[in-house]
């Protein structure tokens, strides 16, 4: 009898997995996920949490796992996870300087000096300072090929993106702000405004703008207030006009000696970047005519010299700036670089389709992907668990052939990025690879483990949870710490 007794506890044992060290077998996993997903804050929510092997792709725990649910800024593992596979670890957004005309024996070029735009994100971008110089560059080349003075326009083409400049399913209220800054051809500073005012008795008075731009028209309907009872919206937004452009500042603000001093989105950062050259070429003593006349109307086939391609930095330290950040217009122009593809309009409709096209054609089930813009700002972006599961798989296994493990451009829990205020008390700290994504109601992630050397997928999407975010963030510590930190 003990002899049966023991062979059935073996044969009881042996149909467990096998634990790598520091990960639960699957029974707990799933028992950890369980826990979680029952917790009484979750009881109106919708989520969906998925754990996959990443070598045989199965998965070993999981809730709800095909549910769509609202991804935040999840859905950037979606979009740069495409661009590494189908922009290729090399890929740079360029822009163009041409000279269009004729350089006379006198160093005067008779026609236009024409800036085209790439939809480079990074030029003039305070997170990649000294690389994105463009305006440093053009003034150098224009000296290197003898340029003192320009008898014609300084012309920004500003055309490779199509408007609008934001998705159509942006809220209004997220326009204003950096966050919502907008996608243009000529990229510039972020695209985004530091905006100063002084507060004098009840009037907000003397704006300005940096990087300075006289093209740029600030309204102000701003409220001063002595106390903040008495304000309806205590504080500043803005309403984007990109044609204009100008910016309509609203709300209220108490009265102060100190000034204002606002961050907005920029309504037409290729405005700035003129703004900016035509200063810069009157420093180094370029003069500018900046006639009227169409370029090239006063000679029938004009000629044209490049005078600058200027690259951006590679695109694995693109995408890596902007998962660290989470910045949605860095990966909007990402999402319109995949578009521009095979020389298609950089749309964001086409955008979307290249990602469906690319990923089912991996073998990836697309159906519960509902991809409304590429950074997630959109409320109506929807994924579930296990597609993020499943893209992460495959782009993980394609590492070697990319020359880029797309793991090691995610921020750690508890060291880099969106996620140094996560794991940063527990065993898992610097052990978990993820994207965090979070907007009102919505807290996501989706990632690896470990950071480095993946042995599986993650995605836990939660929205409509009625307890404080603190206290879900630490309830999702505990689950991943349940999950991978067993001794």
């Amino acid at each position: 009898m003990r002899l049966l007794c023991a062979a059935v506890l073996c044969l009881l044992l042996a149909s467990f997995p096998v634990c790598a060290e520091g990960v639960t077998s699957d029974v707990a996993m799933q028992a950890a996920v369980d826990r979680f997903a029952s917790h009484p804050s979750l009881r109106h929510g919708s989520v969906s949490v998925c754990v996959m092997r990443l070598g045989e792709g199965d998965v070993v725990a999981g809730h709800a796992i095909d549910e769509a649910c609202i991804t935040a800024s999840t859905m950037k593992t979606v979009t740069s996870a495409t661009a590494l596979e189908l922009l290729g670890r090399d890929f740079t957004f360029g822009t163009q300087a041409v000279a269009i005309g004729h350089i006379d024996h006198h160093g005067t070029l008779k026609g236009d000096l024409v800036v085209r735009g790439g939809g480079d994100p990074t030029l003039g971008s305070r997170y990649f300072a000294g690389r994105g110089a463009i305006i440093d560059s053009i003034v150098a080349s224009l000296h290197s090929h003898g340029i003192g003075r320009i008898d014609g326009r300084v012309v920004i083409d500003n055309s490779a993106i199509p408007y609008p400049p934001v998705g159509n399913c942006w809220m209004h209220d997220d326009l204003g702000y950096d966050y919502g800054a907008g996608c243009f051809g000529l990229c510039f500073a972020d695209n985004v405004l530091q905006v100063t005012a002084g507060r004098s008795g009840s009037e907000v008075t003397d704006f300005s703008v940096t990087p300075p731009s006289m093209q740029m028209v600030i309204k102000n309907r701003i409220q001063l207030y002595d106390n903040k009872e008495d304000m309806e919206v205590s504080h500043v937004e803005a309403v984007p006009d990109y044609d204009t452009p100008a910016l309509t500042l609203w709300g209220g603000a108490l009265r102060s000696d100190k000034p204002l001093e606002m961050t907005f989105a920029n309504p037409a950062p290729y405005h700035t970047f003129e703004d900016s050259l035509l200063r810069a070429l009157h420093r180094a003593e370029i003069k500018v005519r900046n006639h009227k006349k169409e370029p090239g109307r006063d000679k029938a086939v004009p000629d044209t010299l490049l005078l600058l391609d200027f690259r951006s930095p590679a695109l694995p330290e693109v995408l890596s700036s902007l998962l660290y950040r989470s910045d949605n217009m860095y990966t909007e122009m990402t999402l319109r670089a995949i578009a521009a593809l095979d020389g298609k309009p950089a749309t964001i409709k086409n955008g979307v389709a290249r990602v469906h096209e690319l990923w089912t054609a991996k073998g990836v089930d697309c159906t519960p992907l509902f991809m409304r813009d590429g950074s997630g700002l959109s409320r109506n972006n929807k994924a579930s668990a296990r597609f993020l599961c499943h893209l992460l798989r495959s782009v993980e296994a394609d590492s070697a052939a990319l020359g880029c493990d797309f793991a090691q451009l995610l921020p750690v829990g508890g060291v880099s990025g969106t996620l140094q205020s996560l794991l940063g008390k527990t065993p898992l700290k610097g052990r978990v690879a993820l994207k965090s994504g979070s907007m009102s109601d919505v807290q996501c992630f989706a990632g690896y483990y470990p950071a480095e050397n993946p042995e599986y997928a993650v995605a836990v999407l939660v929205n409509n949870f009625v307890c404080p975010r603190s206290e879900l963030l630490s309830n999702i510590e505990k689950l991943f710490v349940e999950l991978f930190a067993a001794e």
